[in-house]
Parts: structure tokens; sequence; C-alpha cells
């Protein structure tokens, strides 16, 4: 059932404030705020607590970010995470993949979405987030 908790407080602009954070400095909040965005016409109570912990969260996180140091020796060095999880969204059963891409430690892109493919096995969801990663390093 869809529910205003309070008339005062606008659920989509707290998404909406989230997501901004999200592709500017909290990457790290990506799938909380994807998960609170799923429903912004029809959100329940319980939806709304939820955005209130995102935001404690942040509160009490509020020296992390993203900084760029400048490295030591003028090598570059790419590091590059992938994975996924099997099945995670109960409507459809698709597997949520991402990646982060780091360059000297510091993180200049990354990605969570759901997978364009259903998949029957983690190997194979794994080798699916793997590829996508792998078209953005290219």
């Amino acid at each position: 059932m869809c529910v205003n908790v309070d008339p005062d407080v606008d659920y989509q602009c707290i998404v909406g404030s989230l997501q901004y954070l999200v592709s500017c400095t909290r990457p790290g909040i990506a799938n909380a705020v994807r998960t609170l965005g799923k429903v912004l016409n029809c959100f329940t109570e319980e939806h709304f607590v939820l955005a209130k912990r995102v935001l404690r969260y942040l509160q009490g996180t509020r020296e992390f970010g993203l900084v760029w140091y400048k490295p030591e020796t003028p090598a570059l060095q790419l590091v590059v995470y992938a994975d996924a999880d099997l099945g995670n969204e109960r409507d459809d059963r698709r597997s949520i993949a991402g990646y982060v891409l780091q360059l000297n430690g510091c993180t200049f892109a990354y990605k969570s979405k759901k997978q364009p493919i259903m998949t029957d096995d983690t190997c194979n969801t794994e080798f699916v987030a793997a590829s996508e990663c792998s078209n953005m390093i290219m």
C-alpha cells in the first residue's frame, strides 16, 4: 500500500538528492539508492525508513569521498573489479552486475545494473559482468 508518511517530506526529492551524491562523490551508496528509486511513485513506510538510514550513514561518513592523489611514480596503475549476483531481483530473477575501475587508487568509473540476459548459474553471471567491464575498458 502506498503511503506518504509525512506530507512535509518529499521521498522523491530525498532519492533524487541521494542519486546526485552517487553520481558525484559517493558511489558506495549506489545500490541502496537504486533500490530506493524502484518505488518512487509508490513507497511504503519501510522505504522511507531505509532512505533515512542512508541519510544517517552519510552523516556518519562525511569524511568519505573520492580523492585524487598525485602518484609517487609517473606510472599509472589501473585496477578493475567486477562482480555479480545470481538472480537477486525478485520480480524477474535477473542478476545485478557491476564493476569499479580505479586509476592510482581512485575510482573513476563504476556501474551497477541488471544484466540484460538471464543466466542459469553463478559462473555465467560472473562472465557477463566481466564482459561488460572489459567493454568499458576498451
